[in-house]
């Protein structure tokens, strides 16, 4: 984890002040004076250990400070990191609610649409037999219609193709309502 360049100072600072008091218990202890040096550590009596030590003490509470701000910093950018993420994920939610909508009105589109096909391909079949029932009426009047060479013939011929005629037209009719029903 990185840390900033001002708590760095300070940790190096602490550590040097931290030696210098090794350095000064170690002096004590070497000329021989374990008592005094005892007695000045427990009763704070040795003017330089004691300025060694308020000085260290004073480090730790403003690197103790410094550790509080930076961590209150941290905070404050993760809270922003999260608000950032939270708002995206509500701007995504409601994208995919929107497309979800869409989907669900194309879809019926679509149905629609195969209802209209369907009705066309009805459509389709009914002019397809409406054809095929034409050109059955005019195989029958064609063959009305052959010469005779009887004239009693071609009077029922005659009778016949009226009465083809008249049945034709009807069907013919009746096709027409079927299909714009």
């Amino acid at each position: 984890m990185d840390i900033s360049e001002e708590l760095h100072e300070k940790l190096a600072e602490a550590l040097t002040t931290l030696i210098e008091i090794f350095a000064l218990a170690t002096k004590c202890l070497k000329e021989k004076r374990v008592l005094k040096f005892l007695k000045n550590v427990l009763l704070g009596n040795d003017e330089e250990i004691q300025t060694a030590v308020s000085k260290l003490d004073k480090i730790l509470k403003s690197e103790d400070s410094l550790v509080g701000a930076e961590t209150w910093t941290t905070t404050k950018k993760v809270n922003q990191t999260v608000d950032g993420v939270l708002v995206t994920a509500t701007a995504t939610n409601r994208a995919v609610n929107e497309t979800g909508v869409m989907i669900n009105q194309m879809s019926l589109e679509m149905q629609e649409m195969r209802q209209e096909l369907g009705k066309i391909n009805v459509g389709a079949r009914i002019e397809s037999n409406e054809s095929e029932r034409q050109k059955s009426i005019m195989k029958q009047i064609k063959a009305l219609l052959r010469p005779s060479v009887h004239p009693e013939g071609i009077h029922l011929l005659l009778q016949k193709a009226e009465t083809a005629m008249a049945d034709a037209c009807s069907r013919y009719t009746r096709g027409l309502q079927q299909t714009a029903r």
